[in-house]
């Protein structure tokens, strides 16, 4: 009984993660369901009406005076900011020559590079930001504004990094991101205020799960596109395990360099707005990388190549934060002042119950 128990724990705590691998799995086996023009449509299903849900639901579950609260930390946004798109390419920039002396093909070296000078996820940093409890209003607007920021940095940055030219649709991108981000958020608020705000409070962790699903439909349909293309096909076992191990002690050097300065250099910082600062300024998004590089790189080999670093960091970010969730809702959650108590904060029951 004990032990069903232990495992019934487990599986409540680690089941996005589980999710995550089962995914990837599902993309391996069948994959033609997640690519473009399939029955599923996900280019419209998943990246547009998926992502939009997501963000309606932060619309619905945040009060708007806390949105307000978030605008005016403008330490936090500028760290945050400074660090994924400003020291995370510096340091891989400067690191580059020593990979390189490691022996590494030049395209994974250069795939990192890629990978370093793209901006935060829309999603993702969001979601384990609100399972943790941290500051989501934040996350919100660090995903949103670090994704503006990256049309126009993001190529640049590329461009330094590789001695590149390039043209990106700066308008279109900006539409996209209009239209999935800020008009759902801002409905999801309207929503709230005018109509439905006492409806919702006893149903936070299913909406929060609800998110949390649509996230593994997103990385189910990128490793689907990846498969069934066949990029993967030219990558010997070697090759794709010392990815993996790079990509693996990079985001755990950024993420720990994340937790140091946040909270051991700069003073002010409260723990939930650690939490925001750590997924905010170390993840990188699949959404826009994949589509920019496709712009800059056009379908040439190095375009697919330098993708393949993108692919791997992508949910292993997702995989490394689940992992994390646990522990960190309870280092949040160990002192009293460490978070803020609006009236529509979930309870620990509830958060207990959260997407990871």
């Amino acid at each position: 009984m004990i032990i069903i128990t232990q495992i019934q724990s487990f599986l409540s705590k680690h089941w996005f993660f589980i999710g995550v691998i089962q995914v990837i799995l599902l993309a391996y086996i069948y994959p033609t369901l997640g690519v473009s023009g399939s029955p599923l449509h996900p280019e419209i299903s998943v990246k547009i009406v998926g992502v939009s849900l997501i963000f309606l639901n932060s619309g619905l579950s945040i009060k708007t005076r806390d949105f307000a609260g978030a605008l005016t930390n403008y330490k936090l946004h500028i760290f945050i900011q400074s660090y994924t798109l400003i020291l995370i390419p510096l340091l891989m920039y400067l690191i580059s020559p020593l990979l390189l002396l490691l022996s590494l093909d030049t395209w994974i070296v250069s795939g990192l590079q890629v990978v370093s000078c793209l901006p935060p996820p829309v999603s993702s940093a969001v979601i384990l930001t609100k399972a943790i409890g941290g500051n989501e209003p934040a996350s919100i607007l660090n995903s949103a504004l670090g994704s503006f920021l990256g049309v126009f940095f993001s190529p640049a940055l590329i461009y330094l990094s590789l001695g590149l030219t390039t043209s990106v649709p700066f308008l279109s991108i900006i539409q996209s991101l209009t239209l999935t981000v800020l008009c759902p958020l801002v409905l999801g608020q309207l929503l709230r205020h005018f109509w439905i705000e006492d409806m919702l409070d006893p149903y936070k962790s299913y909406l929060t799960n609800f998110a949390s699903c649509i996230l593994l439909a997103i990385i189910y349909t990128a490793f689907s596109g990846t498969f069934h293309k066949g990029y993967a096909d030219g990558i010997s076992i070697y090759s794709l395990l010392i990815i993996l191990f790079i990509i693996l002690i990079v985001q755990l050097f950024l993420l720990s360099l994340s937790f140091i300065i946040s909270t051991k250099l700069l003073s002010g910082f409260k723990r939930y707005d650690v939490i925001c600062v750590l997924f905010c300024s170390t993840h990188k998004s699949l959404t826009l990388g994949i589509p920019m590089l496709g712009v800059i790189f056009g379908n040439t080999m190095e375009g697919v190549m330098y993708s393949i670093p993108l692919l791997v960091y992508h949910p292993m970010q997702i995989i490394i934060g689940g992992l994390l969730v646990p522990t960190l809702r309870e280092w949040v959650a160990s002192t009293e002042t460490s978070r803020p108590k609006p009236n529509d904060e979930p309870s620990e029951d509830t958060v207990n119950t959260s997407i990871v």
